[in-house]
């Protein structure tokens, strides 16, 4: 707002008032309070902006779309002439901001410089807040509609080491852990609200997101290698929920895995994978 500033005081104001008249019909014009508080403003052709609150009688400014409001100081409204006031350590200080020449409720323009060969203006317009939002497309809240990012994107993509616990079963004699079928990470990709899931050795899932971070991994076929224990490679059903928070970088999945090692023995195990991003 720094700027904005600059160019409404770096050059002497008129003070001649302007009163609106009335438009045809016989419809009054609006009153210039009623338009100018609680509207956000920006310079036409820029990005600066600035607002009066009614709640708090502070004046609002930023540079552009995405910083801040600041506040500048407390509004006055005195005819069309809009000041405000602040302190300087101890020192109250009062600076016109301008004098409104003509305005509506799509614009207001300010008469910054007049005399008799020279007037300079300055208009605003009328504007909504800047829409805040998740700007990664890949994300699972992307917002196509936000105009500034506010840091809220839930994107899983990336590496994440994996800590399994899966217990120990035997079939036929033989242990069998599906936690030692798994590679140390594991890597996702995520599309919107879906996943897919690499947990290496070509063992690939997918699963289904929401904003809050919860998972769905739907019923589907992996393939795991039985091989240590004398078997083969089996086709695996694989199902279960979990959740990952991308703020801190930690989740957890719950898996069940259910599976036939020779003709007619169902086995069905499940596993709680916790997951950490690198």
């Amino acid at each position: 707002m720094k700027k904005l500033l600059f160019i409404f005081f770096s050059v002497p104001l008129s003070l001649l008032y302007n009163s609106c008249s009335s438009s045809g019909g016989g419809v009054p014009s609006p009153i210039l309070e009623d338009v100018i508080v609680d509207q956000i403003w920006e310079i036409k052709d820029g990005t600066e902006r600035f607002y009066l609150n009614s709640n708090d009688g502070k004046l609002y400014g930023k540079d552009f779309l995405c910083d801040d409001f600041l506040i500048i100081g407390d509004w006055i409204l005195d005819g069309n002439n809009l000041s405000y006031h602040y302190f300087d350590g101890s020192l109250e200080i009062t600076e016109l901001l301008g004098e409104v020449e003509t305005f509506s409720v799509d614009e207001i323009k300010f008469n910054i410089y007049d005399d008799s060969t020279t007037q300079i203006n300055l208009v605003f317009k009328a504007v909504d807040a800047a829409i805040l939002g998740c700007m990664d497309t890949a994300a699972v809240n992307y917002n196509p509609a936000a105009e500034c990012d506010d840091e809220t994107c839930i994107n899983p993509t990336g590496k994440w080491e994996i800590i399994p616990s899966c217990p120990y079963y035997e079939v036929f004699g033989i242990q069998i852990n599906v936690e030692e079928r798994f590679d140390d990470y594991m890597f996702i990709v995520s599309d919107s609200n879906k996943l897919n899931i690499d947990f290496g050795s070509d063992q690939t899932a997918y699963a289904e997101i929401d904003i809050t971070g919860q998972l769905i991994i739907p019923n589907q076929t992996i393939t795991l290698d039985f091989q240590d224990e004398g078997y083969d490679f089996i086709d695996v059903e694989v199902y279960g929920d979990g959740s990952v928070n991308t703020d801190i970088g930690i989740g957890i999945l719950n898996l069940t895995f259910v599976f036939e090692i020779l003709p007619g023995s169902i086995e069905e195990t499940s596993c709680v994978l916790t997951i950490d991003k690198q």
